[in-house]
């Protein structure tokens, strides 16, 4: 059995069931509020295809966000509660993670025009302007409930939000990653387990530099609360009984992009 809305994906994106389940899966996570948002692959979608999703989520507090050509599924509630504490996460530029960084103006601005879509009567929208993508790692990891963001731009910038029905996915279109020196990282991959799910459902993954100050502490902090999160919602709507399982390993990274 798929689960909720899972053919109504399949039918307004166009996409294999497989791969409208798995989205699925996404949207009961954000709509249970076990993540603030989700990013969605979109790399054969059209702004059509993303306002159809929107339609499938009618009825729910989820805001569709297209980020420097990215998709991010928000809701609009956990959002809120999230922007009003803000002290969830630690930022870090990758090519100093010896110390810790601040919010770039540039993220602050981005963060602060989604934050206002979710107070409006609108179910999708598109951020817009300059240096949008630069910015976008930092308010992507933020809003992904990243424990450590990177900030790979400093400075402000001028963004706007906009309806999706006036919006052209080159808007802000830029594909510069920011190099690094061999960045030695540890990975934290979190999946999903349920026996209504034919295989573990990645939930989260990030990476936290081995150099940084407090770096295991850091992700020891950040295992407590996805499990003790996870031990609160031991029954999702439409999966059934699940469980959340945490894996860690080493990789190394030359480069950060979006």
């Amino acid at each position: 059995m798929p689960p909720p809305r899972a053919r109504a994906i399949q039918h307004a994106l166009g996409v294999p069931l497989s791969a409208a389940a798995r989205l699925a899966v996404d949207l009961v996570l954000v709509m249970t509020q076990s993540r603030t948002a989700v990013l969605i692959d979109t790399c054969a979608l059209s702004i059509a295809r993303v306002q159809a999703l929107a339609e499938v989520c009618r009825g729910e507090d989820i805001l569709l966000v297209v980020l420097a050509q990215q998709v991010l599924v928000v809701h609009r509630r956990a959002f809120g509660v999230k922007w009003e504490r803000d002290d969830t996460c630690v930022y870090v530029d990758p090519r100093h993670p010896q110390q810790k960084a601040a919010r770039s103006p540039g993220t602050h601005a981005i963060l602060a025009c989604i934050y206002d879509a979710c107070t409006q009567d609108t179910r999708s929208c598109m951020i817009v302007g300059r240096d949008v993508r630069a910015h976008s790692i930092a308010a992507c990891g933020w809003l992904l409930d990243y424990p450590v963001v990177y900030t790979c731009a400093t400075g402000a910038t001028d963004v706007r939000c906009v309806p999706l029905t006036e919006a052209h996915w080159t808007d802000g279109w830029d594909t510069e990653a920011l190099t690094v020196t061999d960045l030695s990282l540890l990975l934290v991959e979190v999946q999903l387990h349920s026996t209504s799910l034919p295989q573990p459902h990645p939930v989260l993954a990030y990476t936290v530099p081995t150099q940084m100050p407090d770096a295991h502490a850091i992700v020891a902090a950040a295992n407590h609360r996805m499990l003790a999160h996870g031990a609160a919602r031991r029954w999702l709507e439409g999966l059934g009984l699940v469980e959340f399982r945490i894996h860690s390993s080493h990789v190394h990274m030359d480069r950060i992009a979006l």
